[in-house]
């Protein structure tokens, strides 16, 4: 704003675009143009990709200038905050090309790079929120205006996602709320509502980190399909919604107002604090929103497993530290008593920010109670991602005894290839069509359900089959193999592909 405007070098906006600020801006200018410019090239074409690129990145500069100039003249704190910062990045056409591009292509590119690169550019904005990704957001904007008018009138057809592509979304999505806050740890730091994490210091920031590991290990469960990592993502959605509240000293805030002119930097304070409820409330509605697309249970067996070494653990932990605590308690800092003790257990397994929730917080200084404050509440997480992990791998087949017979009733009416007699083989599990005319047999090995032989069933119902299967793999987050080279298998599979 101060080159631009305050000095009249109005042709700033385009010169921006083409001077990368210092060395890991290259790099960065330079790897994103290879990759996301590359492919708005490949589907503008060379002369649209480069308006692209010039419109949405000069008018993205240009229109934020104007922002930040009418929104300091209004006292916004904000932009007092950034106005003498200089922008030098070519990244913002890049972005701005690559959102124009989106409208060429297919349904399901079109969707993913539209929601991913928004949702990585408002994470950005948030946590990190210089000039520069505001200049962004405004340049993907406009490049979503700018694809429509250059695709003309031509109606995009809204295609429904498969099981396995809504989940890989949303699990995407939850993964950068989860990477978002790490933004604020960068230099500079920027401004955004998450900057002051930084601010407090390098190891109160990884003490806050929980929330954000745990949403990481939402994400690898929804990828899966899996009903525990909804839950856990809900549950850890709804703790960083309250997590503000309870960090406030007396569950209250406070501001003397000296006159109108004091109200604006209050009201914009107060805006940016109320922006760190954003990333969870969305993310709380999109799981409940795309609820249906989780519901692979893991077996009771694993669930019983799992429940048993979270309690264990976690019991083993706190009366570790409670005992050393009670031997120690005249090195509390100040004097504590048993409540207070206990009160500081419990802290020792919830992220920084609840001490003032937990009461009144004393400190131990014997070196053995020091330690274990240190490490009983990493320890204890660690070993309940472990196992979260490990629960996520559970599967249940649901095989009967009565499906063999099945399959060999169907087996002796035809089908399944010179290899059927392997679907008959011990530790099968059959898929059978609603129908009940058609059956595979399968195996699943690392998410993977690897067929044994062809479909089946009567020739004529061997692709409906086939389809029917593989939209059952996806529904339970397989990766469907077939061992065969059939011609009829390998046409049934590309016209899959097509889809």
């Amino acid at each position: 704003m101060g080159t631009t405007i305050h000095a009249g070098r109005w042709w700033t906006p385009a010169t921006a675009l083409f001077v990368p600020e210092n060395a890991v801006q290259t790099v960065v200018s330079i790897t994103t143009a290879l990759i996301l410019l590359a492919t708005a090239e490949r589907l503008l074409g060379t002369a649209r990709a480069t308006l692209a690129f010039l419109v949405t990145g000069v008018l993205g500069i240009a229109l934020g200038v104007l922002g930040q100039w009418s929104a300091a003249n209004t006292g916004e704190l904000l932009t007092h905050t950034t106005e003498s910062g200089v922008t030098l990045d070519p990244t913002v056409g890049i972005v701005g090309a690559l959102i124009a591009a989106s409208a060429f292509a297919n349904t399901l590119w079109r969707r993913r790079i539209r929601l991913l690169t928004f949702a990585f550019i408002l994470m950005l904005a948030l946590y990190n929120s210089d000039q520069n990704n505001v200049y962004r957001l405004i340049a993907a904007l406009l490049g979503l205006a700018l694809g429509a008018i250059l695709r003309g009138g031509r109606i995009q057809r809204i295609r429904r996602s498969s099981h396995g592509e809504t989940r890989t979304l949303v699990a995407a999505l939850i993964g950068l709320t989860a990477l978002g806050p790490l933004a604020a740890l960068l230099p500079p730091g920027g401004f955004g509502s998450f900057s002051f994490i930084a601010a407090q210091g390098f190891g109160p920031a990884l003490l806050s980190l929980l929330p954000l590991a745990l949403l990481l290990v939402t994400a690898i469960g929804l990828r899966r399909g899996r009903h525990f990592a909804l839950l856990l993502g809900i549950v850890v959605d709804i703790a960083l919604i309250v997590l503000p509240f309870a960090a406030i000293p007396g569950g209250r805030l406070s501001a003397d107002i000296d006159g109108y002119a004091a109200l604006a930097p209050v009201a914009a304070v107060l805006l940016w604090l109320f922006a760190v409820l954003l990333p969870p409330l969305a993310s709380l509605v999109l799981l409940i929103a795309t609820r249906r697309q989780f519901q692979i249970r893991a077996p009771r067996d694993a669930v019983v497993r799992f429940t048993l070494l979270s309690v264990i653990s976690f019991a083993l932990l706190a009366v570790a530290y409670l005992v050393a605590g009670l031997a120690t308690l005249s090195s509390y800092v100040p004097e504590a008593g048993l409540g207070d003790v206990f009160a500081s257990m419990l802290r020792r397994f919830v992220p920084a920010g609840l001490e003032s929730a937990l009461g009144p917080v004393v400190v131990p200084t014997a070196p053995i109670v020091l330690s274990l404050s240190h490490w009983v509440g990493p320890v204890f997480w660690s070993v309940f991602v472990l196992g979260v992990l490990r629960l996520y791998r559970a599967t249940s087949t649901g095989r009967t005894a009565g499906d063999e017979l099945r399959f060999r009733e169907l087996l002796r009416w035809g089908g399944g290839g010179t290899l059927g007699f392997r679907g008959t083989w011990p530790g099968n599990v059959y898929w059978f069509s609603e129908e009940g005319d058609a059956a595979i047999a399968y195996r699943v090995i690392d998410g993977v359900a690897i067929t044994l032989s062809d479909p089946v069933c009567r020739p004529e119902h061997a692709e409906r089959a086939i389809i029917d299967f593989v939209a059952f793999c996806d529904a339970n987050s397989w990766t469907p193999a077939f061992y065969s080279r059939r011609i009829l298998v390998v046409v049934a599979t590309r016209r899959l592909a097509g889809r």
